[in-house]
């Protein structure tokens, strides 16, 4: 006895509307917002069959049984326990352990009235909220497909939902009412939950004030998200339907938008007569590039900040695609800021950009292929920051070495079994190295006593027949532990090299 969800009032409207005696919810209270299908009454005989999306009404005699197996019956995807003629007080609270709300009620509620008026309310429900579908559908959708613009269609959702709404594309807000003020940082960030993977293209704060963002895509890609800040509990039902049809109509509009074209990396760089980008790169200027990936912003965003990023320093921009990652290009760099740009990107998007990598400033289309191919790889090792080149060059370096396991292994092989007082001597060699062989400097980073170290380093020296006289050795003892260090070695992996 399945039923179309979108009709279903949640558990909220339900107890809000029906149990018109005391009432409390003492478990699973931020989920209220359930859909329940059609109620079940707990009778002597068993559950009966349970399908999810029922509200479980229980009679004083099995509340004590059905609070001893909550969490099992929670699980069958019910959307909420109502447990008649039971006290608040003498629960536990603490030990439901319910997803779905657990709601007591006065012991003058009766159970067979109650589950009436349940099913007249959910008939009554449905009737409404499909007629309301029917008017959302001309009103957004039949609108959108007419050729109504965006900030039309925001405004008509804003005039029923009687909230703020808003069209977040990778940080281009639009609102309606277009006066109204703007959503706060934490809104932002609790209707951007939509974009995640786990929420399903769904996000709601139960409030106050409440708060619901749904998902805008099409074409099988993410455009952006709508949601609705401010709302009224009593209208969430109204309130899910405006938004849900909204979000289909902005849609349909973005459809029809042109798309913004991001040339590949390897076409702007290309050395070939009538390129439209070969004129841009001045053989005087030296290009720099930027690396990032963006993930939910758009790129017509990030387009947006680099032009008026470089026209306000009176400068240029190229902006190309490599992979997974976007490609900055820009010269005359010392009239541009890239700590600004990200900046102002993150400002743009409310979301810091995580990770990023710089090349470095190189003359020409040589040089701004040279400076692309350095962020890159910088992007590969940000390890969630902006990484300049320069401060991975030298790792990106050694993991090019085709025969670097070997070298490593030819000079650390006694150290490599992988015990802990040979991992303990590997690190001893790293940081007294990095120290410049400064012995009091390497035992406050270990936070050793200067005899231990000592103690240590004699014993990698006898066990790797070391004299630390000879530059050359102590050269290719430190080319080796930072080989030793990369992913895939025993320090880099907690593996054997090889």
């Amino acid at each position: 006895m399945r039923r179309n969800p979108g009709f279903e009032p949640s558990v909220w409207s339900v107890l809000n509307s029906v149990l018109t005696d005391q009432w409390a919810v003492i478990g699973g209270n931020e989920h209220l917002h359930l859909r329940v299908s059609y109620p079940l009454v707990m009778r002597t005989t068993g559950l009966g069959r349970i399908e999810g999306g029922e509200l479980v009404l229980v009679p004083p005699a099995r509340s004590d049984e059905v609070l001893a197996g909550v969490r099992d019956l929670c699980k069958t995807g019910i959307s909420g326990i109502v447990l008649f003629g039971v006290g608040r007080d003498p629960l536990d609270q603490d030990s439901i352990e319910c997803a779905a709300p657990v709601i007591v009620v006065a012991a003058s509620t009766e159970l067979e009235v109650t589950r009436e008026r349940i099913n007249r309310y959910i008939v009554r429900r449905r009737r409404e909220l499909f007629a309301l579908e029917q008017q959302l559908h001309r009103a957004l959708i039949d609108a959108a497909i007419a050729g109504i613009g965006m900030p039309e269609l925001l405004q008509r959702a804003a005039e029923v939902t009687g909230g703020l709404v808003v069209l977040d594309r990778g940080g281009e807000l639009l609102l309606a009412p277009n006066d109204a003020e703007r959503p706060t940082n934490e809104e932002l960030v609790r209707a951007r939950q939509a974009l995640h993977r786990d929420s399903q293209g769904r996000a709601s704060y139960a409030g106050p004030p409440r708060m619901l963002s749904l998902e805008v895509a099409g074409g099988g890609e993410r455009k952006g998200l709508v949601a609705a800040f401010r709302l009224r509990d009593e209208r969430q039902e109204e309130d899910e339907a405006v938004m849900a049809a909204l979000a289909s109509a902005i849609s349909i509009v973005l459809t029809r938008a042109p798309v913004v074209a991001i040339p590949p990396l390897e076409e702007v760089l290309a050395r070939r007569a009538g390129s439209r980008f070969s004129d841009s790169f001045d053989p005087e200027a030296r290009w720099a590039a930027l690396a990032l990936a963006v993930g939910d912003v758009l790129p017509e965003t990030l387009q947006r900040v680099a032009s008026t990023e470089t026209e306000g320093r009176g400068t240029r921009y190229v902006l190309a695609v490599s992979g997974q990652a976007f490609v900055v290009l820009t010269p005359d760099v010392s009239m541009f800021s890239w700590d600004w740009f990200l900046a102002t990107l993150a400002a743009r998007t409310r979301v810091p950009v995580s990770q990023a990598g710089l090349g470095r400033p190189y003359p020409g289309l040589d040089g701004a292929a040279r400076s692309a191919r350095e962020a890159i790889s910088a992007l590969e090792h940000a390890g969630g920051s902006v990484m300049p080149y320069q401060d991975v060059e030298l790792t990106v370096l050694l993991l090019s070495l085709s025969n670097g396991e070997e070298f490593a292994r030819a000079r650390l092989g006694p150290l490599l079994d992988g015990s802990p007082a040979q991992r303990e001597l590997l690190e001893t060699l790293r940081v007294y190295l990095a120290s410049g062989k400064n012995a009091k400097e390497a035992a406050r980073r270990l936070a050793v006593h200067r005899n231990t170290l000592l103690y240590r380093l004699r014993r990698a020296q006898e066990l790797l027949h070391l004299e630390w006289e000879d530059a050359d050795a102590v050269f290719a003892l430190d080319l080796a532990l930072r080989l030793n260090s990369l992913p895939g070695t025993v320090m880099g992996a907690g593996g054997d090299i090889g």
